[in-house]
């Protein structure tokens, strides 16, 4: 299986104001080693802010959990890593929080951590630089790309492969990040600034997914994203696509079949389904209550969040949001938090006999449910419909996962096939049949260029209000 960057390039990302080679030049090294060393410090930083925007719940002045063994040591080693970070610390580039905890596989690593962050002054916009291919630093990272990703079982390393042949255009989608960036900072949306959160924090906010969607984009172009991996706690697969933003699907495609649409099924109501199991082995040798009946009813019909969007009398335009709130305030959030919520209690008044359950397995850890909804899915998803695709077709189509929906290139023979595999494992793991949703289609034919308008569109709409501000501001005067 080829698991190598395709396109023998390595980029790493360092804030712009950051001069390894000044540093290091400051501390009296001689240039030669200076060549040899510089990109180390570069590295160091590369880790802590690509671990920060690839996971969302991160906010951008937290601390991010790191080992120094895992993710810089192996890397550089562990001399070379005494040498260069307690630079970093001396010229007030980062910080930590000198707090040291066994981490639950945190950021693809299981033990102990640390949490590091960039000092103020380097939190600032990051640059990609090339990493030297005659470097060690070069080779230690496609060869721990290689051992990692070799680590994983034999349906991941398959999605894995096929993921080598998704491609993405670079030049459309960075122009849709850009127009969307405008637009979000022109136009205040309060919808997209998080409770309690201060309004100048929303730029902050919006530049840090402008910075996370470039970065993927720019990864998937240039082969450097990280190969598929699976989590040891939900079970579930990720790669490229299940960290990329959804509204960018549309301009993915196949390297060697460019014009294939990619689609997608999935389950609907997926994770209220995979409760069900948990339902059914609890009520499996007494009388299931009333509340529970319509529950499974209703999730095993997909129809799930509507039934509830009846309930508390909701309007369409405010469904997407409601969906998010019930989702975690009653399976997701702490029990103690959420109880008040209006989701919350109304779910409890609708069921209260799923509401207990729920309640009593995030008792004392309230991850807990989550992560056992997820493995559920998993088994049925990747462990059953994946694998099935791997040991009968390999390689002759694309296909891959993202969490409860199966990818694939559009052939009329497999849309069936593959409906049938998720409602035949879904039944086989949770003990009843699932809704499968309408097959959904992603990606756009190539070079419509829409996008890279769009963006012109914008950058003229820029202009417009620059120039309307001016002279506003001049008539003040």
């Amino acid at each position: 299986m080829n698991t190598i960057n395709n396109s023998n390039y390595e980029e790493i990302y360092t804030p712009i104001n950051f001069d390894s080679k000044e540093i290091l030049k400051q501390e009296g090294w001689k240039d030669y080693v200076i060549e040899r060393h510089h990109q180390k410090l570069d590295f160091i930083l590369h880790q802590i802010y690509i671990n920060r925007i690839l996971h969302d719940k991160y906010e951008r002045d937290d601390f991010i959990k790191l080992s120094s063994k895992h993710h810089i040591e192996r890397y550089l080693y562990a001399d070379t890593t005494i040498k260069l970070k307690p630079l970093l610390y001396k010229y007030g580039v980062i910080e930590d929080n000198d707090y040291f905890r066994i981490a639950q596989e945190e950021n693809g690593f299981h033990g102990e951590c640390l949490g590091y962050r960039l000092t103020p002054k380097y939190d600032v916009q990051h640059r990609r630089i090339s990493v030297d291919k005659h470097s060690t630093l070069y080779n230690n990272i496609i060869r721990f790309r290689k051992a990692d990703f070799k680590r994983q079982d034999q349906v991941t390393q398959w999605i894995g492969t096929n993921m080598q042949n998704i491609g993405i255009r670079r030049d459309d989608a960075i122009a849709y990040v850009e127009e969307w960036y405008i637009n979000a900072i022109l136009f205040y949306n309060p919808d997209n600034v998080k409770k309690k959160q201060l309004n100048d924090d929303y730029q902050k906010i919006i530049e840090g997914k402008r910075e996370r969607y470039l970065y993927i984009i720019n990864a998937i172009h240039n082969g450097s994203i990280f190969p598929a991996k699976r989590d040891g706690r939900g079970e579930r697969v990720h790669h490229a696509i299940t960290v990329l933003w959804r509204e960018l699907r549309q301009f993915l495609f196949l390297k060697n079949k460019p014009d294939a649409l990619l689609c997608n099924l999935d389950v609907a109501n997926s994770q209220p389904f995979c409760l069900t199991k948990i339902l059914l082995n609890i009520f499996k040798d007494k009388a299931m209550p009333d509340s529970v009946q319509i529950y499974t009813k209703e999730v095993s019909q997909g129809t799930f969040y509507h039934y509830m969007a009846n309930v508390v009398g909701l309007t369409g335009s405010d469904f997407s949001k409601f969906k998010v709130d019930l989702f975690a305030n009653v399976f997701y959030g702490e029990n103690e938090k959420t109880f008040d919520s209006k989701s919350a209690q109304a779910f409890m008044k609708e069921f209260p006999s799923v509401y207990q359950v729920i309640e009593n397995e995030k008792q004392g850890n309230y991850k807990k449910l989550a992560v056992l909804m997820q493995r559920i899915e998993s088994e049925a998803i990747i462990d059953g419909v994946m694998v099935d695709l791997m040991n009968k077709y390999n390689d002759k189509y694309f296909f891959t996962s993202l969490h409860d929906s199966v990818i694939f290139e559009y052939h009329p023979g497999l849309v069936d096939e593959i409906k049938e595999l998720m409602i035949y494992h879904m039944n086989k793991v949770v003990g009843l049949k699932p809704k499968v949703k309408q097959l959904e289609y992603f990606n756009l034919p190539p070079a419509t260029g829409s996008a890279v308008q769009q963006f012109k569109n914008a950058i003229e709409m820029f202009d417009h209000y620059d120039a309307l501000y001016e002279h506003q501001a001049a008539s003040i005067l």
